[in-house]
């Protein structure tokens, strides 16, 4: 039996309380990449506490999941505390394509993850679709493939590539180039759920519609050791459990 695909996820970049207009328009581009898949749109959210309030403007640009480390210490941005938390996340949860901004952030962060997962990446896309992939050399056909198209030699070519090394897919994309799209209908109906908070934390615990079922994570950061704990929530009683 074929390994299930891994599902599509953005790395939410934000500064001075408001989301990078990048990860809105990755996050629209996921959404209809993974509508083609048929996986799920997920969104990495590091920050201090206050990145909790940006879950709902996720939901209603398109995603089904926020995985979300809130510490105080994940604030100003340093390259290192992130790539490990997204690396753990990474190894635990098997995505099929991660995308960041090509911004400073981004240029920064995501090599060191592409390096240390030892997969491939392609800075400053300008365009991706799914497509299937034949490797001329080896005969071998790739289904359902990731086309990360940029520009090359100057801007004169327009060089489209694809990674059949170990999953995720990864790429860096230029802000501007991807349009962003707005669900007013998702954000009302985000609104209507019930928030509780978890006894004894400080992580909330938020209730969605119950057509879409979520994950929140709480990264909690101990002596610089990231550890994850799971809180899923039971929809049909809004009862949340740690695994």
């Amino acid at each position: 039996m074929a390994e299930k695909m891994g599902n599509v996820w953005v790395f939410i970049e934000h500064e001075a309380g408001k989301i990078a207009d990048v990860s809105l328009e990755l996050v629209s581009k996921a959404r209809e990449l993974a509508d083609q898949l048929g996986l799920k749109v997920e969104a990495l959210l590091l920050g201090d506490e206050n990145v909790e309030k940006f879950v709902p403007t996720l939901y209603s640009y398109g995603c089904d999941t926020v995985y979300m480390a809130c510490d105080k210490r994940l604030e100003p941005f340093t390259v290192l505390p992130f790539a490990k938390i997204i690396m753990q996340l990474i190894l635990e949860h098997k995505p099929n394509i991660l995308m960041f901004g090509a911004t400073m952030k981004g240029r920064e962060l995501a090599p060191r993850v592409a390096s240390e997962k030892r997969c491939g990446l392609t800075a400053d896309c300008t365009e991706l679709k799914i497509d299937d992939f034949e490797d001329a050399l080896s005969k071998t056909l790739y289904k359902d493939k990731l086309m990360q198209i940029r520009p090359a030699f100057g801007g004169n070519i327009i060089a489209t590539i694809v990674n059949t090394w170990d999953d995720p897919q990864m790429v860096t994309v230029r802000e501007g180039v991807m349009k962003s799209t707005f669900n007013e209908n998702g954000l009302n109906h985000f609104a209507a759920g019930n928030a509780a908070f978890f006894a004894g934390s400080s992580t909330k615990i938020i209730d969605f519609p119950p057509d879409r079922f979520h994950i929140l994570i709480l990264i909690d950061i101990r002596d610089n050791q990231p550890t994850i704990s799971f809180l899923q929530l039971l929809l049909d009683r809004s009862v949340a459990t740690i695994q």
